[in-house]
């Protein structure tokens, strides 16, 4: 879907490369700096381990761990090593907590916030002592509460919902096709051109010459989908076309002509 909408993009001709690329895949742990093998330090048995997502985001906490005061830092240092300590089943009842948690209404999230920063200020030794009491059932207190070490992981989960706006997400595809629609209509309702047709001296237009409004510049975006959809035919009609034009352009009753001559062009 991702790649459908780039390819809409270069198809149409007219646009700016508005399409982002698809991020890099992030570095293994020897690929890693020096200072990020440092900071990260508590991750890197496991960090071949951990999901794409998770990566960036502890690499982007490494970016700014520097600047972080010395509080945040300590923080930022216990949440790896409390992720580190779990066991694999630990850290899928703390997927499971989190999913709860993400559904509670938000002063609920606010006060387990609170308990698990006051849990963090507890010394070592209370936090094993609470660690190793039996755990209360799920019905009995809110999931994800800090009296249970694998709460500690409920940070880390966090990159999951980031996992949506990744290229294969599709709420990253909805908010491409979104970006393109606003970014195509809104020049072709505007100036009847986008920066790069304006270097070629075309212009988008309806009828003899006149402008083209906001509702028809919408409905030339929705009609190329189809064109490109359908392995390129409504593009391909142009050569079939006594005028010239997209098939999308033909419906939509828009054409592109050239400023100089007014000839249309496609």
């Amino acid at each position: 879907m991702a790649k459908a909408l780039i390819a809409l993009a270069l198809c149409l001709c007219i646009s700016l490369p508005v399409a982002a690329a698809a991020p890099k895949k992030p570095p293994a742990w020897a690929e890693l700096t020096p200072e990020q093998q440092q900071i990260l330090a508590p991750l890197g048995p496991d960090w071949d381990k951990l999901e794409p997502a998770r990566k960036r985001k502890w690499i982007g906490i490494a970016k700014r761990y520097p600047k972080m005061k010395p509080d945040e830092q300590a923080r930022v240092q216990r949440r790896m090593q409390a992720w580190a300590k779990l066991t694999p089943k630990e850290r899928q009842d703390a997927r499971e907590r989190y999913k709860k948690i993400k559904n509670l209404p938000p002063d609920k999230k606010e006060g387990l916030k609170q308990k698990w920063e006051e849990y963090n200020r507890l010394p070592e030794q209370e936090r094993r002592k609470l660690g190793s009491t039996p755990r209360k059932p799920p019905t009995a207190a809110p999931a994800g509460a800090p009296d249970a070490p694998p709460a500690a992981a409920a940070p880390e989960e966090a990159p999951a919902a980031a996992g949506a706006l990744t290229p294969s997400g599709h709420a990253f595809q909805l908010y491409l096709f979104l970006v393109l629609g606003i970014y195509f209509v809104a020049c072709w309702s505007r100036a009847g051109r986008t920066l790069p047709m304006q270097t070629w001296k075309l212009r988008l237009v309806r009828g003899e010459n006149l402008p083209v409004g906001a509702g028809r510049a919408l409905l030339r975006y929705a009609l190329a989908w189809p064109s490109l959809l359908l392995l390129g035919g409504g593009f391909l009609w142009a050569f079939l076309d006594r005028d010239r034009q997209f098939l999308h352009d033909r419906l939509a009753g828009t054409r592109i002509v050239t400023t100089e001559t007014g000839k249309c062009e496609g």
